[in-house]
């Protein structure tokens, strides 16, 4: 963490407060020498996400039967990244201008990944703004018209070993034709297991955690310096507001709130005034 003072002349200030962090547990030993402890292998990072996923080809197109269109689950629980962020910053800027304070303060995280129970559950119950897109088209065909993007297994086989890897795959496919139902596939799809905004952004449940939230910004000024009040040596008028802003890489949800395995509420946002007199 640094303190320093960036700029200070007779009518101006800046005071700036910076501090950046990074850490990583790993698995270094497992008990009885196992190969495993759950899904954790020896040397992994402890905050790896593993993760029930549908079945791909070999380029990672999601393999659908041929039948009815919907995806398989993977028999094996995929490693899609970390759940801590790579890093944190945070920087604390206080300004005097001309007799007004202001403060400024900015902090975020990069990295790392989150799963939102919340957009599973709207994508189930119909909420979210995408689960509409094929509905109308659907009802006045009166048949399912959606085609999944995807591939059918034509032959050939997959031979993995006892932990998932691939020992061979002479696998074949064709581009998937058959349509589904809309809304047995918004309730299969992005609901029964993990989808990675790089496998399918629009029905991801998975996603990058990385945010910048301007976290606290405030404006004061002390009257008593402009105005005389008898016998009252300060009078000191401000206004805030916390969390006025955010940038984000997931959609819907708030990063900064935590994990979303248990459904979320996003962190508050609100402005107020304040005024402190001394006699």
């Amino acid at each position: 963490m640094a303190n320093y003072n960036a700029v200070k002349t007779q009518n101006f200030r800046w005071d700036i407060a910076a501090n950046w962090s990074t850490s990583v547990k790993k698995l270094t030993e497992i008990y009885n020498n196992q190969a495993k402890f759950g899904d954790l292998k020896l040397n992994e990072r402890a905050d790896s996400f593993y993760g029930t996923v549908w079945q791909k080809s070999a380029t990672g197109e999601v393999i659908l039967d041929p039948n009815t269109g919907l995806p398989t689950r993977d028999n094996f629980n995929v490693n899609l990244g970390h759940s801590d962020p790579s890093w944190r910053l945070g920087l604390q800027n206080k300004f005097m201008i001309k007799g007004f304070d202001v403060n400024i303060d900015i902090d975020g995280a990069w990295g790392g990944v989150m799963r939102s129970v919340t957009i599973e559950k709207m994508w189930w119950g119909g909420k979210h703004p995408s689960s509409v897109e094929f509905r109308d088209a659907e009802y006045a065909a009166g048949k399912a018209i959606y085609i999944p993007e995807g591939v059918v297994i034509t032959g050939g086989e997959l031979k993995r070993d006892v932990n998932g890897n691939v020992l061979s795959d002479t696998r074949t496919y064709k581009k998937n034709t058959t349509a589904v139902n809309w809304q047995t596939w918004s309730q299969i799809y992005p609901y029964q297991a993990r989808v990675t905004e790089d496998e399918n952004k629009k029905f991801a449940n998975v996603f990058d955690r990385s945010f910048f939230k301007l976290r606290r910004i405030s404006v004061g000024y002390d009257l008593a310096k402009v105005i005389k009040m008898g016998s009252l040596k300060s009078v000191h008028v401000s206004a805030y507001s916390y969390n006025p802003l955010m940038w984000k890489k997931m959609p819907l949800l708030d990063p900064d709130y935590g994990d979303d395995n248990n459904l979320q509420d996003p962190s508050a946002r609100f402005i107020g005034f304040s005024l402190s007199v001394k006699l």
